[in-house]
């Protein structure tokens, strides 16, 4: 009998802890996965409309930093997968944090049926609860001031350092 209760308590922990452990994957994995706001030195947003860069705005303000996170941890994820460097589309934005210790994490932002997306390069597509549109959302983070026309090809922005 005490051979029994054993057994019964041995699988009984061993379930507890697989489903303690299912439960904290599930739970990370809805999450968007961006850098802390102390890592970042700053964001640049460039502007692209049919594969060429035409607008460049840099973030360097620490609470323009964080206004910016809050809106993307303030994200769902969605059932899509990102299956690129960028979004199919003929416009969106690409967000370049770039990090003190050095390197770049690329993302890119987008609208589509008047809701406005997240992606992470080959990894999720997450959905953000913004109610404006993309260049408001621009315009809430960063100065209007701060826009930097440019013409770059797509290709030529992943070799520069942004």
């Amino acid at each position: 009998m005490k051979k029994k209760k054993k057994i019964f308590l041995l699988i009984s922990a061993i379930i507890i802890i697989s489903l303690s452990l299912i439960f904290k994957y599930k739970t990370n994995n809805e999450k968007v996965k961006i850098p802390k706001p102390d890592d970042i030195s700053s964001i640049t947003f460039i502007r692209v409309i049919n594969d060429r860069g035409v607008e460049k705005r840099e973030v360097y303000k620490k609470s323009h930093i964080n206004k910016f996170l809050n809106i993307i941890k303030d994200s769902e994820k969605t059932k899509k997968i990102s299956t690129s460097n960028f979004p199919d589309k003929e416009e969106f934005i690409i967000v370049t944090f770039k990090i003190k210790d050095g390197g770049f994490i690329i993302s890119s932002i987008y609208e589509e049926n008047n809701s406005i997306y997240f992606e992470q390069a080959f990894n999720d597509i997450f959905k953000l609860n913004y109610n404006d549109n993309l260049y408001l959302l621009l315009d809430n983070i960063s100065p209007k001031n701060n826009k930097e026309d440019i013409s770059v090809n797509i290709e030529d922005l992943l070799d520069s350092d942004f």
